[in-house]
């Protein structure tokens, strides 16, 4: 899977990765099928992770009137 990572600076990167893990001491780890470390960034640098099929906005429709 692909994985959209954006930096704290404003930089977006894509990632191939089984798996994310984000802890606030550590940091933010992508990790492969067996667990082995694909990418890695300190605590602070990244503000966002998330799927690349993942739906960033989306337009609200409601039924109000």
């Amino acid at each position: 899977m692909i994985y959209k990572v954006h930096m704290s600076n404003g930089q977006p990167l894509a990632i191939e990765a089984s798996k994310v893990q984000t802890d606030p001491n550590t940091g933010v780890h992508l990790l492969d099928e067996e667990d082995n470390i694909v990418a890695f960034f300190y605590p602070g640098q990244v503000s966002a992770v998330f799927p690349e099929s993942a739906v960033l906005e989306a337009e609200v429709i409601s039924d109000d009137k």
